[in-house]
C-alpha cells in the first residue's frame, strides 16, 4: 500500500495517498516509511500540524531516518518556525548532531522579516 500511497501521491492525490498509508499503518504501525509518507502528504494538504505529528512517529520507530527529520524541518519552515527548523533541517543531515546556526541564511521566503 505504500508503494501505492507514492503513486497517488505524485500525481497530487493527496487524500487518496493518505488511505493507502493508513491503510499500511493498520497492518504494521511501526513502518515509518508510512507515517513519513503521510506525513508529506498532509504537508501538501497544508495540514501542517498533522504532519509533524507523522514525522515525529516516524522518527520514534526510527531515530535516524534522515527523510523524516528532513520532512519534520521542511514542514517547521514552511510554518516560519526559524530557529527549529534549523535545528531539525541540521539534524536531517547529520543526526544527533549540534545545530550550527551561522551555516543558514537569516531568512525565510514565507517569512521576509527574517529571524
Amino acid at each position: 500500500m505504500v508503494g501505492k500511497g507514492l503513486a497517488v501521491d505524485d500525481l497530487e492525490r493527496h487524500i487518496e495517498a493518505i488511505q493507502c498509508y493508513n491503510t499500511a499503518l493498520q497492518i504494521d504501525p511501526n513502518l515509518a516509511l508510512a507515517w513519513d509518507n503521510k506525513a508529506w502528504a498532509l504537508c501538501n494538504l497544508e495540514k501542517y500540524d498533522e504532519s509533524i505529528q507523522c514525522s515525529d512517529k516516524a522518527i520514534q520507530i526510527d531515530p535516524n531516518f534522515a527523510s523524516a527529520w528532513h520532512r519534520k524541518g521542511c514542514t517547521l519552515g514552511i510554518f516560519c518556525r526559524i530557529a527549529t527548523f534549523y535545528i531539525e533541517w541540521n539534524r536531517s543531515i547529520v543526526p544527533n548532531s549540534i545545530p550550527v546556526y551561522g551555516s543558514f541564511p537569516t531568512t525565510h521566503a514565507l517569512c521576509p522579516g527574517g529571524i
